[in-house]
C-alpha cells in the first residue's frame, strides 16, 4: 500500500506517529549531557603550512619559528613538534 494513500486513509495515525515523535525527542533532548567545554584527555592539533619552491631550512626559519612562538602560549600545552620538509 501506498504511504501517501495509508497516511490519508489514517490521519489520526499519522498525528498520533508525530506527537510520539516529537514527544521521543524532545525526552531525548532533556537527557543527553551537554557540557560546554566538555572533557578530553589528549588533544592533538595539526598545522600544516605549503610554501612551493621554499627549502625546508626557509620554510623553518620564516614560518615553524614564528608558529612555534605563538603556540607556545597554550594553555596546558604538553608537547610541540615540528617538522619542515
Amino acid at each position: 500500500m501506498n504511504v501517501v494513500k495509508a497516511a490519508v486513509k489514517q490521519p489520526i495515525s499519522v498525528v498520533v506517529a508525530v506527537i510520539l515523535s516529537v514527544l521521543a525527542g524532545i525526552l531525548a533532548f532533556t537527557k543527553v549531557p551537554v557540557q560546554m567545554t566538555p572533557t578530553v584527555d589528549s588533544v592533538v592539533v595539526s598545522v600544516r603550512t605549503f610554501w612551493e619552491n621554499a627549502s625546508p631550512e626557509e620554510i623553518e626559519s620564516d614560518v615553524v619559528i614564528e608558529q612555534e612562538k605563538v603556540l607556545s602560549d597554550v594553555t596546558g600545552l604538553v608537547s610541540l613538534t615540528s617538522i619542515s620538509q
